[in-house]
């Protein structure tokens, strides 16, 4: 009997999940709407109004064409749900879009940041995306890492905003330079993963530079001369940490002097002593290192894996 009730209860459930869902994100008798996607007014420096244009046709649901029109405009919200004042902002109709414009006189009651709206429409909800910048900061204190390239694919860095209290916004990247030159596009992209920046050199560009430390700046709208490092390792063969030539009972020694923290690497021995390419040196390398020096384990294995 309780299965019965039970198949009973999660064919109803479903019943009413299919009866009340018209297509992916969009719900009977409700608005339509996107999650963590903006369009974005235009960034503001401090003086004028700024405009966001939002196309007809931006939010799609079912088989309904236009589901957003200038005629069909409600209010415009704030991230709290609380309705911004009509003298603060203009709707107008701009073939084909909705065009929405905020008033400088609005403008100037809000601090540098980034702001999130709500655009109101009779099926459709829109999210907008505010950046207010009047001034930028330069940054010439700090500087942020690549992972250590050893020779294969890309190296990226990961610009954190949490790591000194500062806001890095992808939206307003600028360009990435060497030597004060700004390095083409087509060497690098950049992308955001949960709010944080990440630049990534691409392999062609960095086998340009000979092994050593360099160093490249990045730099945002709101923040200028981003310090970023990058380590390009000598050339090193797995195992063979003091370089010799050889895997020995000494190279397994030095790693597990490294593990204990006895014993500083540089980039290019910790490359060599990491053989299971875990991204640390522990005791296990070294007793891998050492089952290799002795021939009871094949080097290939892990030279294949790096």
């Amino acid at each position: 009997m309780k299965k019965v009730i039970n198949l009973f209860i999660c064919n109803f459930m479903l019943f009413v999940l299919m009866s009340t869902t018209v297509s992916a994100g969009v719900k009977l008798n409700q608005k339509a709407t996107v999650l963590d996607t903006w369009l974005h007014f235009d960034v503001w420096a401090g003086s004028g109004d700024t405009s966001v244009l939002v196309p007809d046709d931006w939010i799609k649901a079912d088989n309904k064409k236009n589901i957003i029109s200038f005629s069909d405009f409600e209010n415009l919200k704030n991230v709290d749900g609380k309705i911004i004042e009509s003298s603060f902002f203009c709707v107008t109709d701009s073939d084909g879009a909705t065009m929405i414009t905020l008033k400088e006189e609005y403008l100037k009651t809000l601090s540098d940041g980034c702001y999130h709206f709500n655009a109101d429409f009779k099926n459709a909800v829109v999210p907008l995306n505010l950046y207010i910048v009047t001034k930028s900061i330069k940054y010439t204190d700090m500087c942020f890492s690549f992972e250590p390239w050893n020779g294969i694919g890309s190296a990226n860095v990961a610009l954190s905003s949490y790591e000194y209290n500062i806001p890095f916004w992808t939206d307003l990247f600028e360009s990435l330079s060497y030597k004060g030159k700004e390095i083409d596009s087509k060497n690098y992209s950049i992308s955001d993963f949960s709010g944080t920046p990440i630049i990534m050199l691409n392999e062609e560009y960095i086998k340009t530079f000979a092994p050593g430390d360099y160093y490249f700046t990045a730099n945002f709208v709101n923040i200028k001369d981003v310090a970023l490092k990058l380590t390009i390792a000598e050339p090193y063969s797995i195992g063979d940490i003091d370089g010799d030539g050889k895997i020995t009972a000494k190279d397994a020694r030095t790693a597990l002097r490294a593990s204990a923290q006895i014993e500083s690497l540089n980039m290019t021995q910790t490359l060599a002593a990491d053989i299971n390419n875990d991204g640390c040196i522990r005791s296990n390398d070294a007793r891998i290192i050492l089952t290799i020096s002795a021939q009871l384990e094949d080097i290939e294995h892990y030279t294949q894996t790096k």
